[in-house]
């Protein structure tokens, strides 16, 4: 079976990019927090010294950070995405093989 995906939901895609950037900001700031409650001179020259401000809020900054980057990029795809179909009347094609699985 041979599926076409001719448009996408914006709204949809940037919520999902979105969240799965939040998850990511997450980590990515207990590890910052981490790193900069160990030794709260990493990076002090490029944080001008704000070296323990930015580890105590970096896990509650960066993924909302992340969460507001990752809503507009996946806006900015989807919406790229449509245009593009809609210009050249291309989509992604998919193979699809449908079982029926047993009921168990």
């Amino acid at each position: 079976m041979n599926i076409r995906i001719q448009k996408v939901n914006v709204w949809s895609v940037s919520r999902i990019f979105g969240i799965i950037q939040a998850g990511i900001g997450l980590i990515t700031g207990i590890f910052f927090s981490l790193a900069f409650l160990i030794d709260p001179e990493f990076l002090h020259e490029s944080v001008g010294g704000a070296g323990t401000f930015f580890g105590v809020w970096s896990f509650l900054a960066l993924p909302v950070l992340n969460a507001a980057l990752g809503f507009g990029s996946g806006a900015l795809i989807a919406w790229g995405y449509n245009f593009y179909v809609r210009s050249c009347g291309q989509g992604i094609a998919l193979e699809m093989e449908r079982t029926d699985l047993p009921a168990g």
